[in-house]
């Protein structure tokens, strides 16, 4: 009897599991962004829930690609046979592939795109996968495509990226899974999960960070083909869109995690490929255990992790000063607190961005006045900010927290 592939990954990562235990929804609601080739917005088990977002190929739509329709299959197929991890997800096709030709790294739009993903983050994307990699770029985190995706982290996006397809020697991954901070990097594993595919590029970066952070099925996986029907592929490419509709499955349970919330708990749930060894660099922390983490998620956050603030409105004029406190919340000291106030709203210019507020002692907070200047162009509706909070432990780790504002600006209008 053949066994249904797709099917058979999902059973292996515990999606199954997880749904019957009732731990996992359909990821309804949630938007991913695929930053593939065109996206078949017409196959059956899409139908309805891709949208042609952004094209950067110049050859435009209508000409769908194999490649990023088996990825958007995986992560959101819902068809008779096959079942992507996140079924009811809609798809963002952002189009950096043409779909007759090989894409060279000369000219490639994918830092374009994914600086338009942050813009749309404002209308709701949360999740960002991308199964491609620049093998040109220096792997010490420098890249325009590195450095874009470091910053969509911080902003709160969730990327997930391959890790390559260069082969077992070391120091094989392609950029961005070079990029520092909470970027998800991916390895494939076989479809059963007990070893790690020879092809699945091995770390570290070129700057000495172990890579990949994660395995996930990647061998002989079957899912949607342009233009109808399934078609079989392996490759890194298709294990990151497991982990994508897996990131989409956890926020779905709890919408305020945060990317390094999510990668930390992606990580320290997943359970080791025993063939692998114990090599970081082979298969990160292990094979994704969709069960735990669930479970993890649904937990209260830890107390180290936290940060929280407040805010009061001290003038408003054209200028308006916003005044931040913030207060850590966790058990140990947080050293070297910065606090970035960035505009979601075209409405809303921040003319002073950035403040220290140094040492924060367990139970203790303070507060900084930041700068708006508000913009001529619409109403007084409630405008969207984010406060992105850096910070090291204790035990030297750099982390950042962004945080989700809404402020109530004055109207311009006559």
């Amino acid at each position: 009897m053949l066994k249904l592939e797709l099917d058979q990954s999902t059973q292996v990562i515990g999606v199954v599991n997880a749904r019957t235990q009732g731990l996992v929804g359909t990821g309804k609601g949630m938007i991913i962004a695929v930053l593939d080739g065109e996206v078949d917005f017409d196959h059956p088990d899409l139908k309805g829930r891709v949208v042609r977002r952004r094209d950067y190929t110049g050859e435009g739509w209508g000409k769908p690609h194999e490649h990023g329709t088996h990825v958007a299959g995986i992560i959101a197929g819902n068809g008779q046979q096959y079942k992507g991890i996140a079924p009811d997800a809609v798809i963002w096709s952002y189009k950096i592939i043409p779909s007759e030709q090989t894409q060279s790294d000369q000219g490639f739009k994918g830092a374009d795109a994914i600086e338009d993903v942050i813009k749309d983050m404002k209308d709701g994307v949360k999740v960002a996968n991308c199964s491609w990699g620049v093998q040109s770029a220096p792997l010490d985190g420098t890249s325009i495509w590195a450095k874009t995706a470091e910053r969509a982290a911080k902003l709160g996006l969730v990327l997930v990226k391959s890790a390559g397809n260069n082969g077992s020697d070391a120091g094989t991954i392609t950029s961005p899974a070079d990029a520092q901070g909470d970027v998800i990097v991916v390895g494939a594993s076989s479809h059963d999960g007990t070893s790690v595919m020879d092809f699945s590029s091995r770390g570290p970066t070129a700057d000495g960070r172990p890579k990949p952070d994660i395995c996930a099925p990647g061998e002989n996986i079957i899912a949607a083909k342009a233009l109808g029907g399934y078609r079989k592929m392996s490759d890194t490419s298709m294990a990151a869109p497991h982990i994508a509709g897996v990131a989409a499955l956890i926020l779905e349970r709890d919408a305020t995690l945060t990317p390094l919330q999510v990668r930390k708990i992606l990580m320290e749930s997943a359970k080791l490929i025993e063939s692998a060894g114990a090599s970081p660099n082979i298969q990160g922390k292990g094979l994704v255990d969709v069960v735990k983490a669930l479970q993890v998620a649904g937990q209260p956050k830890s107390e180290g992790e936290q940060v929280t603030y407040t805010t009061m409105l001290k003038e408003r004029r054209l200028r308006e000063i916003l005044n931040i406190g913030v207060r850590n919340t966790s058990t140990a000291v947080l050293q070297g607190v910065t606090a970035t106030l960035i505009s979601q709203s075209e409405r809303l210019k921040v003319t002073n961005a950035q403040q220290a507020f140094g040492t924060l002692r367990v139970g203790t907070g303070s507060a900084r006045d930041f700068e708006l200047e508000v913009l001529p162009n619409g109403k007084g509706d409630p405008q969207k900010l984010s406060l992105q909070v850096t910070f090291t432990t204790p035990e030297g780790e750099r982390r950042t927290e962004v945080h989700e504002l809404t402020h109530e600006s004055v109207s311009l209008r006559n």
